[in-house]
């Protein structure tokens, strides 16, 4: 080992130089660290993060109790030199759900979304500890993304569109249950191993609010992959049709995001989507003339 990496002996776990038998930087932050003949990864994190890290144990016990096998965290902290936060966890062979489907056919690809389904249902009902007033908190969001956009100086017709079916269909959010949302659904942190078990990534923080609102995401990944999301959809509801109003909340919530995405160009936040993203995404609803997304017919 270099002594570049000498950091990495200041932790717990390595604190033994002679233990660690090779390290390999694996991304920028990062390093897949083999250690009597066992691998782990070392990641660095920002120190606002140090918190997040801290409320993974809560989650992971959540993940567990709806039958995933989480990465195993071996000790997290600071570094205060480096001004860092670090994790170490379990190293695991698998890939992300991309490249899952981008070599799946369409069959593979209903099933895998079908047991995704089946598991963030379970997620969705776990038990909750706080208690929210959605239908407030949904409105004040949509308030402030409409006074945001006002002051746009890009404003389109289909613009217009988005914000009337908000204000049309926003009383649909009184009285919906209040769910754990996951809030980071992609492609990417949705991580497959062993074939086609699941894990959950991209859960740093605890979230509440109404669970439909989490299927926006699959949304998205159902612009290349209409399948999965087909799938989702049967396993969440075992296979019954959803509810009508189901939908209705979906095309509100999509609604929403689509303008979110207008009003704020910052590539890093939740739900992001580019310019073609949105344009898939209002023919996927006909420009909000049709209810039900076109894969879920």
């Amino acid at each position: 080992m270099t002594n570049n990496y000498d950091f990495l002996k200041r932790s717990k776990l390595f604190e033994n130089k002679k233990k660690i038998q090779s390290v390999v930087k694996i991304s920028e932050n990062k390093f897949k660290i083999n250690a009597d003949d066992k691998s782990y990864v070392f990641a660095l994190y920002d120190m606002d993060y140090h918190e997040s890290i801290a409320n993974e144990g809560y989650l992971q016990d959540i993940l567990k109790n709806i039958g995933l096998e989480p990465l195993e965290i071996y000790e997290e902290g600071i570094m205060p030199d480096k001004n860092k936060a670090y994790k170490i966890f379990e190293y695991r062979k698998e890939k992300s759900l991309k490249e899952f489907l981008a070599k799946s056919d369409e069959e593979k690809q209903f099933s895998i979304g079908k047991k995704f389904g089946f598991l963030l249902e379970k997620f969705h009902k776990s038990k909750i500890t706080e208690n929210i007033d959605w239908e407030k908190k949904f409105l004040t969001k949509s308030n402030y993304l409409f006074y945001i956009h006002g002051l746009s100086e890009d404003i389109g017709d289909r613009d217009y569109i988005l914000i009337d079916y908000i204000q049309d269909n926003i009383h649909l959010t009184k009285n919906t249950p209040i769910n754990l949302l996951h809030g980071k659904i992609n492609d990417k942190n949705i991580r497959v191993y062993d074939g086609d078990k699941l894990d959950f990534r991209g859960l740093k923080e605890i979230e509440y609010g109404d669970g439909v609102f989490d299927f926006v995401d699959i949304n998205k990944i159902a612009i290349d992959y209409p399948k999965f999301a087909q799938g989702v959809l049967d396993g969440y509801f075992n296979g019954k049709r959803p509810s009508r109003k189901f939908f209705r909340l979906l095309s509100l919530y999509q609604a929403y995001v689509i303008l979110y995405n207008k009003v704020d160009k910052n590539i890093d936040k939740d739900h992001n989507l580019d310019e073609n993203q949105i344009d898939d995404l209002m023919k996927m609803y006909d420009d909000f003339n049709r209810l039900l997304p076109s894969w879920a017919k």
